[in-house]
This record gives C-alpha cells, structure tokens and sequence, in this order.
C-alpha cells in the first residue's frame, strides 16, 4: 500500500475510482439534440481507454447527468454499457470523496489552490456557442442582470 493509499484510508476517504462522462465523452453527442433515450455511437480511444484501466483493475463510474431523467434513463446507460463491452459499470451523477479523476468535456481545469482556470478561454467561445443559446433553452445574460 503506498503512502497516498495509506492516507486516504486513514482519513476515511471511499475507494478510489475514475469519473468517465458519457456524451461527448465515451459516446458521440450532438449539440443540441438530447434524448434521454438515445446514445450516441461509442468513441473508439474512449472505450479501449475505459476498458485498458478496468483490466488494470481501477475501479470506473459513469459519471453522467442522464441519472436525473429516472429509471427508464439509467436503463438505457445500462443497456448502452452491455452493447460495447463495458457492462457492470456504476452509473452515478454524485462526486464523492473517493472521485480520483474525472473525464468530462465541460469540466474547467483550475489547478488546485489557485481560483484560476488552466487553458479555459483558448475554447470558451467553442464550448459556450451550442449551449448559450435560446433555442436550448439558456438566454444569454449581462453580468449582474438575470430575467
């Protein structure tokens, strides 16, 4: 057990394990177009990446916001999973202490202690550009101005 394994258990910290996103992280996304029942086709380097680290015996959730849309959702992820290889897989939207890493496409980086985002506005306009929009349903706003 090494020294950081050590520490963790010592103060109390859940088994380690590896957060992987699922739309436009381990299955292709389409901006704006959501369906609670329908996934995208797997990305390739994403599901060898997935699969090489559970044969290295880490522990991997799927990490992804589909929970909230109930059961009939999480079926789907489940169903998702079996059909390229990766069944068995915890499905969570919930970060607990034991979240070693997180593969997602809309997580900032912000090193650790410094309040300050690591590469973040070489893409924001990309990011932001599908999301911010009416049409999915988020209006643009001016600093201090909500409606």
């Amino acid at each position: 057990m090494t020294s950081v394994e050590k520490f963790r258990k010592k103060m109390g910290f859940k088994e380690p394990w590896i957060g992987v996103d699922l739309d436009g992280v381990l299955a292709k996304a389409e901006p704006m177009i959501f369906s609670y029942d329908e996934i995208g086709a797997p990305i390739s380097p994403m599901v060898r990446r997935v699969r090489g680290w559970i044969n290295k015996g880490y522990r991997v959730k799927i990490f992804t916001a589909r929970v909230e849309g109930g059961n009939d959702a999480i079926l789907t992820v489940v169903l998702w999973l079996w059909r390229n290889g990766l069944g068995g897989l915890e499905i969570t939207n919930i970060k607990d202490s034991g979240m070693v890493e997180l593969w997602d496409d809309l997580a900032v980086n912000v090193p650790i202690n410094s309040g300050k985002p690591k590469d973040y506005y070489k893409n924001w306009k990309a990011r932001r550009s599908w999301a911010c929009t009416e049409k999915n349903g988020m209006k643009r706003r001016r600093r201090g101005v909500t409606s």
